[in-house]
């Protein structure tokens, strides 16, 4: 993994390979966290790099997005549970946050001005506007 500064220059962040490296999050201590679509894992580095090992192994079923609240609670898409699984700080599994009617493809945190009613229905594939109260917004029939 390469990690670059503002003006472009880039430096090796940790020299760990991953197959299917999907995506990535940030925690507010700086830790990065990764996750593998192929294992099913979700992995922990420190801000500089150290490898910290498997953060979540469990509940997870081919991800394809993870968030943090303030509160420091991972979310996790599940693409074929269709599920949106939580997990404390620790790693620790807290269980099914929602679930969704097709596989979740990505999770946001919408800003405190957006944490309302909508008028009208999510687009469609939507999965889950998550505002700072984690109000989940499930796709209509």
């Amino acid at each position: 993994m390469l990690k670059f500064t503002p003006d472009g220059v880039g430096s090796v962040f940790n020299g760990r390979g991953f197959d299917s490296a999907y995506g990535l999050a940030f925690d507010s201590a700086g830790n990065l966290y990764v996750f593998n679509l192929d294992n099913s894992v979700i992995e922990k580095f420190s801000a500089d790099g150290t490898d910290l090992d498997p953060f979540v192994t469990s509940g997870v079923n081919h991800p394809l997005g993870i968030m943090f609240d303030r509160a420091g609670k991972l979310y996790v898409a599940n693409q074929v549970n269709a599920t949106i699984e939580r997990y404390a700080r620790t790693g620790t599994d807290l269980g099914v946050f929602a679930t969704t009617r097709g596989g979740p493809r990505f999770l946001v945190l919408a800003p405190p001005a957006m944490n309302r009613a909508s008028p009208s229905p999510p687009p469609p594939g939507a999965v889950a506007r998550v505002p700072h109260a984690l109000t989940p917004w499930h796709p209509l029939p």
